[in-house]
């Protein structure tokens, strides 16, 4: 668990024995469920020799909320406080359903802060 802006976010690490990358995946749920709705993708994916990030949205799980409205942007905000407070700096996302865009979005606003927004568009 680590406390955000956005609120406490309960987040698990699934280890690989075998680690073939030390840039790892972040898995992220879509709207109704929580982290045990992508448990099996992030295990395949930890099996393939992945270092896995599972956590529950806002409001999800064990996650807590701080009565904001659950939109997209709090769940961006949520990601990208939670990648900042665990330092990573470099990770692949991966996304269900909602999960997808979050990680869309993430990316996009990184894109935009490190090249300027006319270059995020343009990609």
């Amino acid at each position: 668990m680590v406390d955000l802006p956005t609120g406490a976010t309960h987040y698990e690490w699934l280890e690989s024995t075998t680690l073939l990358s030390e840039v790892p995946v972040v898995v992220v749920h879509g709207f109704s469920g929580d982290l045990n709705d992508v448990r099996p993708l992030a295990a395949r994916i930890r099996d393939a020799g992945h270092r896995v990030l599972v956590y529950d949205l806002v409001g999800r799980g064990y996650s807590a909320c701080r009565g904001e409205r659950h939109t997209c942007r709090l769940f961006v905000s949520q990601l990208s406080e939670l990648l900042s407070a665990l330092q990573i700096q470099r990770a692949h996302l991966v996304g269900n359903s909602l999960g997808g865009g979050v990680a869309i979005e993430v990316l996009h606003s990184r894109l935009r802060t490190q090249t300027g927004p006319e270059s995020a568009q343009a990609r």
